[in-house]
């Protein structure tokens, strides 16, 4: 690609890369941070990645770059961001910050058979925060086997929106017979990365689950900010979760601090397990289709 001849003041180029293991189906992408820092690009900012050659554009939250990749002009995407690009390794795009909205309403429509989902709120909790725009395919894994879904439309209007814990999650009566053949073609490392994915997700689940516990038994007075860091929540859902907590346990929310209730605690950290406890089903199958 020539730069010179094609870059534009107003857009950033950057060359595609593989994602980090660990950022794999998160919906993150990382780019160079000198890119970032001079374009005033910050953590937790929504990016519209833009393939020029394919006119197709998805969004993704940014994280911080890594040393190693100062200086290299890259951007670092996982197979379902280049699925949805209809970009492969080593190819251009252009970036740029957007305003993304908290989704009301998303619509889903099955890619191949028809799909029903019999617990939309488990399928809302296992995307939270992730950005979708209109157009993108995800993929996930249940009962043995991979049901892939295409974005139809969400509410409200906007370039991407985000998913919290109040987003209504539908299923489209309309099923899409099949994909194109470039999307298709990347089929295989999606399935891969789908299941690495999955695995990753119920670790940190787990992870921060134990951590929650231990925090409860050591005082009844947690920082907001060090539990909202623990459950690895955007501020947007978090602020969210903890009023709806409040209200359901009795806490109590005291300037930047939770006091919890050590009558209904265990209440709280049971609901927690419960919730841990409908991935974990998800898990057994995930790992059987291994």
């Amino acid at each position: 690609m020539n730069l010179t001849s094609n870059r534009k003041k107003d857009k950033i180029y950057l060359r595609i890369a593989d994602a980090f293991k660990d950022d794999v189906g998160r919906g993150i992408l990382r780019i160079d941070s000198q890119i970032a820092r001079k374009n005033n690009l910050g953590t937790g900012d929504v990016i519209e990645v833009y393939n020029e050659y394919k006119d197709k554009r998805t969004s993704g939250l940014l994280y911080p770059g890594l040393k190693e990749d100062i200086g290299s002009s890259i951007i670092r995407l996982d197979s379902s961001f280049r699925r949805n690009l209809g970009a492969f390794i080593d190819d251009w795009v252009t970036i740029g910050k957007i305003e993304s909205k908290l989704a009301g309403s998303i619509t889903f429509a099955a890619i191949g058979r028809p799909v029903i989902i019999r617990d939309a709120k488990a399928l809302t909790n296992l995307l939270i925060n992730r950005v979708i725009t209109k157009g993108d395919i995800i993929s996930f894994y249940a009962m043995g086997q991979r049901f892939d879904f295409m974005i139809m439309e969400f509410t409200p209007q906007a370039k991407a929106v985000r998913i919290y814990n109040k987003t209504e999650i539908l299923i489209s009566e309309k099923t899409i017979k099949k994909l194109s053949p470039e999307k298709e073609l990347n089929r295989t490392n999606v399935k891969k990365e789908s299941f690495l994915q999955d695995l990753n997700y119920f670790k940190r689940k787990k992870d921060n689950l134990d951590k929650i516990k231990k925090l409860m038994k050591l005082s009844t007075r947690l920082r907001l900010d060090m539990m909202r860091d623990v459950l690895n929540m955007d501020p947007h859902t978090f602020n969210y979760n903890i009023i709806d907590w409040a209200y359901k346990f009795e806490f109590i929310i005291d300037g930047d601090y939770l006091i919890v209730n050590k009558d209904t605690v265990l209440d709280f950290i049971d609901a927690l397990d419960k919730q841990f406890a409908t991935s974990e089903i998800k898990k057994e199958n995930l790992e059987g289709e291994k």
